[in-house]
């Protein structure tokens, strides 16, 4: 299966579309051409097309999710998604700016923060996935967001339950309304 993405005007992506294999190879070889064709043909347009890679991202080409032994697989960049921009110059696909201070990675064609995302290996587990850091363009800097109202920012930075995390080997989640840790059944 291949993917195309239908470009408007001004090479923003509008649409996505898959062709079965079969309908734009030539002797086992995938042949853009031939999927632009058979996609102005089929929907009966003359639109603009590009190909795109399902399975790349950042320049980097994976296999079930996994990095992929061959990288020359990896295709324009990053796969196409709606609004989208195609770099002609770059023959990538750029997603959208998320906010107006983040700077292009010329390799990966993906927007990073001008700072960044805040370390967060002496944050214990479980309290990892409780302490999210969201981007806060007002001041150019992440921001740690406050998981529960209960809780409280501790002297590493950090927030922690009120009450500590069982330490008898199972899994717990918090239970705000409880104040408390609920055991995972």
């Amino acid at each position: 299966m291949g993917y195309f993405a239908k470009l408007d005007e001004n090479n923003y992506v509008i649409e996505i579309h898959s062709v079965m294999n079969k309908d734009f190879t030539i002797n086992g070889i995938e042949d853009e051409s031939i999927g632009i064709n058979f996609l102005n043909t089929i929907l009966n347009i003359n639109a603009t097309w590009k190909q795109t890679s399902y399975n790349t991202r950042g320049g980097i080409h994976y296999t079930n999710r996994l990095l992929s032994l061959d990288q020359t697989k990896a295709f324009r960049k990053n796969c196409a998604g709606i609004g989208y921009y195609y770099d002609s110059i770059r023959d990538a696909f750029i997603p959208p700016k998320p906010y107006p201070s983040w700077i292009l990675d010329e390799f990966s064609c993906l927007w990073n923060s001008p700072i960044p995302y805040p370390d967060m290996a002496n944050i214990p587990e479980p309290y990892k996935i409780y302490n999210r850091y969201f981007w806060n363009e007002d001041i150019i800097n992440w921001e740690l967001q406050k998981p529960f109202n209960s809780w409280l920012l501790n002297q590493d930075n950090y927030y922690i339950s009120p009450i500590p995390y069982p330490n008898d080997g199972n899994k717990y989640y918090w239970n705000e309304d409880i104040l408390n840790w609920d055991l995972i059944i």
